[in-house]
């Protein structure tokens, strides 16, 4: 018989994996898709600032990760929270931040929103109404669980007051933005920069 605590350990250790590598792929086949030539220059700009801005985003993402490897010992998520439960160490902090600023990226949060209007702009209509919707809710759900499953003992210590501090800047700006837009693609794109932060606002 399966012992359900190891299959349990086994499906943790995975989620971590799934979530990078799944991201990974997703990104690339997205740029593809980004990059069709209705107009060459938009288009092929609108792709190289989403592949390096994916990148970028993957690099803090995977700094900030290492960080919660050395302080919980483990790419277990239920071990993670147990080892780093009781822990309020400067690395700890950083290592939040660095986490909700990769996921802050593929969110568009403010100030990590800046590709969004270019991306939109650039890409195919299907290609930006599935970035504005699908790729948004897909992070989210992952954020939610991240935050939730490992960090939940920092709640009141330190992320909940950094998605305040996000959801307000992103609600704000996102909304003030798409009103001096002259350009539909381009207000959508904040339209979906401040959906993002109301999207936040459930992981509160």
């Amino acid at each position: 018989a399966l012992n359900p605590r190891a299959v349990s350990r086994v499906n943790a250790k995975g989620m971590w994996q799934f979530m990078y590598s799944t991201a990974k792929m997703y990104g690339l086949h997205i740029d593809s898709f980004v990059d069709e030539r209705m107009d060459p220059v938009k288009s092929a700009e609108a792709a190289a600032k989403y592949m390096f801005t994916a990148v970028f985003s993957s690099a803090i993402f995977m700094l900030g990760l290492s960080f919660v490897y050395a302080l919980g010992g483990s790419l277990y998520f239920n071990d993670i929270a147990v080892n780093i439960m009781g822990q309020r160490s400067a690395l700890l902090v950083v290592a939040l931040v660095f986490v909700i600023s990769g996921v802050g990226f593929k969110l568009s949060l403010v100030p990590f929103h800046l590709w969004t209007a270019d991306v939109y702009q650039g890409a195919p209509t299907p290609v930006t109404g599935y970035l504005s919707v699908i790729s948004k809710g897909a992070a989210a759900f992952a954020f939610m669980v991240i935050l939730t499953q490992v960090f939940g003992s920092l709640y009141t210590v330190a992320w909940k007051w950094m998605l305040y501090a996000l959801i307000v800047l992103t609600i704000t700006l996102g909304n003030l933005f798409a009103i001096r837009q002259r350009n539909m693609k381009r207000f959508l794109a904040f339209s979906s920069v401040s959906q993002a932060g109301y999207i936040m606002l459930g992981v509160v």
